[in-house]
């Protein structure tokens, strides 16, 4: 049974019932409100699940992580943070921008990478590091 859901706004205003679980045409720029995300944190080597766990992976302590891609499935896509202050591997078909996988910063700082799956690959993305200031 589907679920049904009205908090959406499509075609200038106008709310839709959209049924969860069902296939809808939009013809129209569509605002979809109330979307979020649940942390998976990890604390040892992983692959993400991206058909039933979140689309959002942290890793923390100290282990060294070993980050296997999922088989690559067209419009799927999701973001690791790394804050272990062990290493990181990635293993599994991934496209770099400059051919290698970029390596963790050490020290202070959260690693963020981004993927994203065109169905033969996962494209990987490296947004940079970031930290909280003092």
């Amino acid at each position: 049974m589907a679920q049904l859901k009205t908090n959406s706004t499509v075609n200038g205003g106008v709310n839709y019932i959209a049924a969860v679980g069902s296939s809808s045409t939009f013809t129209a720029n569509q605002t979809f409100q109330g979307v979020s995300e649940t942390v998976t944190t990890k604390t040892a080597s992983f692959t993400p699940d991206v058909s039933t766990e979140s689309t959002f992976f942290m890793s923390t302590g100290s282990a060294n992580i070993i980050l296997t891609t999922p088989s690559p499935s067209a419009g799927k896509s999701f973001t690791y943070i790394h804050k272990s202050s062990g290493s990181l591997t990635f293993s599994g078909t991934i496209k770099w921008k400059d051919g290698a996988a970029p390596a963790p910063t050490t020290g202070a700082g959260d690693d963020v990478y981004a993927f994203w799956a065109e169905g033969s690959a996962w494209y990987g993305s490296y947004a940079g590091t970031y930290s909280v200031p003092a």
